[in-house]
């Protein structure tokens, strides 16, 4: 028997976390987005970009930050606005509307967006630990992914729940912040479920899209996971990602994208697992987390990402080997582990500062078309259940 939701996971708003529901033609979803979420969409890129010490780690010490600001809004906005629109029309026009509802300056969200695709060691971020689950890993027998969402604290008071219903276009639900169009975890209305790992490949290509526009193109567009690979395969692109995929169906991959490459993982014994380094022959050789400059800041020393990317990956696929079907319960404990010894850091799937921890925890139900949504680490934070639509029960 399937297992039930009801009474472990109350259906009810995540505390922390803003929410808000859009719908019509681009535009008008972005205008409305802007509108209701303007406060917190102006403190979140000055908390999060504009005034943030990472950010001004990419300049020489020497270099007023006014001018790596007005030079990084020189150059988004003579690429990035060419090719959203070029590329994604859609997700183009919506940017505007959220421009023209919060009122923020245009060159900002082109900055933010350009950002996004950078590798700088300073905005290189290990982050973020994904478990897709195929139907017969889990009580519930459906799929499910288990996702951990690491970033910066700063930016953990501007995680965003939205819900879109798009005119001509698959309705869904995503976890993103209030100035982006695009979202880094969703599921839409068909049973489709995605999560975006960040990942740091060496190659580059002359397009300037960030990763969070192809996952909210994903869940906008497609409904089975084959649909989604053909989408992402032909997609202009720019950075790295290992994005995470369940669809109702019980299909579960991973897929690893950078610029110029791709590579498709199938379930091994059911399972797939995404941390922030590839693990695909076609990828691995555009891969940098083990060399290069592929450090995180901290102070002014750095160091590898691909230590706690190896770590997490290692202790996922033990703990996996564990045991034969999770329940809902196994795997909020598999977000929040923290290893042998207990203690949480930076590189335990659970992740704790310094200096980055998980900011939002997520489990995403794909043909229940829910998520069962933590604020913040799964180790301390209570668990509540968001449907789709607004009169379903999960």
């Amino acid at each position: 028997m399937a297992e039930s939701l009801e009474g472990s996971f109350p259906c009810e708003p995540v505390p922390g976390v803003f929410e808000i529901r859009c719908a019509g033609d681009p535009r008008e979803m972005g205008r409305w987005q802007g509108q209701a979420l303007a406060d917190a969409a102006h403190r979140g890129l000055r908390e999060v970009v504009l005034e943030n010490d990472r950010v001004h780690q990419i300049k020489p010490a020497w270099l007023p930050a006014g001018v790596i600001l007005w030079g990084g809004r020189f150059l988004a906005g003579r690429t990035v606005p060419r090719d959203v629109q070029r590329h994604y029309p859609r997700q183009y026009e919506r940017l505007l509307g959220i421009a023209e509802g919060s009122r923020l300056d245009l060159r900002d969200l082109w900055l933010m967006l350009f950002l996004e695709q950078q590798t700088q060691p300073a905005l290189r971020i290990p982050a973020c630990t994904s478990v897709a689950f195929a139907p017969e890993r889990t009580t519930l027998a459906e799929p499910a992914i288990a996702r951990v969402f690491d970033l910066p604290a700063e930016t953990k008071p501007f995680n965003t729940l939205r819900w879109d219903s798009p005119t001509d276009r698959h309705a869904s639900m995503q976890l993103t912040f209030p100035m982006l169009a695009g979202s880094h975890t969703g599921v839409n209305e068909c049973g489709l479920a995605v999560a975006y790992n960040l990942g740091y490949p060496r190659d580059k290509s002359g397009c300037h899209v960030p990763i969070t526009l192809i996952v909210q193109e994903v869940l906008e567009r497609c409904a089975r996971v084959d649909e989604a690979l053909a989408l992402i395969e032909q997609s202009p692109r720019s950075g790295g990602a290992l994005l995470t995929l369940a669809d109702a169906d019980g299909d579960v991959v991973a897929v690893e994208i950078s610029p110029t490459s791709w590579a498709v993982r199938r379930a091994q014994e059911g399972c797939v697992i995404n941390t922030n380094h590839y693990q695909a022959q076609e990828t691995t050789l555009m891969d940098t987390a083990f060399g290069d400059h592929a450090h995180w800041w901290q102070g002014r020393g750095w160091r590898w990402i691909g230590p706690s990317s190896l770590a997490r990956l290692d202790r996922a696929r033990r703990l996996l080997n564990e045991r034969g079907a999770w329940s809902l319960d196994d795997l909020i404990s598999l977000m929040a582990d923290h290893g042998e010894d207990g203690a949480g850091s930076d590189m335990t799937i659970c992740r704790h500062p310094p200096p980055y921890e998980t900011t939002i925890s997520a489990i995403l139900l794909p043909k229940r078309h829910a998520m069962l949504i933590a604020p913040g680490q799964p180790c301390c934070q209570r668990f509540v259940s968001r449907p789709l639509r607004p009169n379903d029960a999960c």
